[in-house]
């Protein structure tokens, strides 16, 4: 007899030594190395080549890896006039997930098939390249600005954010840039690399595998969140306007938009209290605690909650009794 599981919730799809979460003592740790270590002591380049190999490089390889990665910074010409031709008002991810896809066009042979040959390997490469040209590009082109070539001197980090903003930036910004591309670069069987894996169990090219991850996240119930929280800050407005906001959602039965993914059985309850009582500061529900410090969501079942700090205060007591420790892949906040 067939099993039906709604949306194979619970079924693993694979194993992995890549990464594991364990939220409810927030711990994230890629191929064993703690994320505060690789935070504090590793670049974005040296992550990178961890999960790709599955231990930190030696210096050598190191700068051979980043020698590499500057040499294919470049848009090949076609893909330029294309971004050029998109409408401008385009969506980032929507331009990000075609021109991902048209890269195939110059690595015909590349496939996964063979996902360890040397072609291969140099195609995904190429891809982690390109990737941060591609959305500096959009984000000169789609305000009508001319591309910024990227640089053969700076790191990753460094590169992309002069390419996006025309000038080169503050070593505090590089530093904090990142290490958001450190904490963004792995995060377990979520969403989007469920949809990697199954384009390229079918055999199809790296590209085609990356532009449908991108695809997938680009959802509002999975990285498309962070989008949506920013827009329903700017809808707030003021921080004066934050209870009625809540209260008229919560009223409502409308989602408040937390960055992450939109998981099955993952949700919050939002009550007020218009008092916090010394030694309140949560509820613990089903193995998890819940607390009134904004920081600490982010190590909820691995979900990061650092713009709920703009829409609680100190007054904004949560308690969640529908709260489980089943879900991996982060969480939209809803009622």
């Amino acid at each position: 007899m067939i099993e039906y599981i709604p949306g194979l919730a619970g079924v693993p799809a694979t194993e992995s030594s890549i990464s594991s979460i364990d939220g409810k003592n927030g711990i994230l740790a890629y191929r064993g190395y703690s994320i505060e270590d690789l935070v504090k002591y590793a670049s974005f380049e040296e992550v990178a080549m961890l999960l790709r190999d599955g231990e930190l490089p030696s210096s050598d390889a190191l700068a051979d890896f980043q020698k590499v990665l500057h040499e294919r910074y470049e848009v090949k010409r076609d893909i330029r006039l294309m971004m050029w031709a998109l409408p401008a008002n385009g969506h980032p991810m929507d331009v990000l997930q075609t021109t991902i896809a048209s890269m195939a066009t110059f690595y015909p042979d590349a496939g996964a098939q063979d996902p360890n040959s040397a072609y291969t390997q140099s195609a995904l490469t190429k891809i982690i390249a390109n990737m941060s040209t591609l959305v500096a590009m959009w984000a000169r082109i789609s305000t009508g600005y001319d591309p910024i070539p990227p640089s053969k001197e700076m790191s990753y980090a460094k590169n992309f954010l002069a390419m996006s903003f025309g000038e080169e930036p503050d070593d505090d910004i590089v530093k904090l840039f990142d290490a958001c591309l450190i904490l963004h670069a792995e995060h377990t069987i979520n969403a989007s690399t469920f949809s990697a894996m199954v384009t390229a169990s079918t055999l199809a090219n790296p590209f085609a595998s990356v532009s449908a991850a991108v695809g997938t996240l680009a959802g509002s119930l999975h990285g498309g969140a962070n989008e949506d929280v920013l827009n329903m800050l700017d809808e707030i407005g003021e921080v004066k306007n934050v209870r009625a906001y809540i209260e008229n959602r919560l009223k409502n039965k409308a989602v408040i938009w937390g960055p992450g993914g939109g998981c099955s059985g993952f949700s919050y309850g939002f009550t007020f209290d218009d008092k916090q009582k010394e030694g309140d500061s949560g509820v613990a529900k089903n193995g998890v605690q819940l607390v009134v410090d904004p920081m600490s969501y982010q190590y909820l079942i691995g979900a990061t909650a650092d713009y709920l700090e703009d829409l609680q205060g100190s007054r904004f007591i949560i308690h969640n009794p529908n709260a489980k420790t089943t879900c991996g892949c982060g969480s939209s906040f809803s009622v």
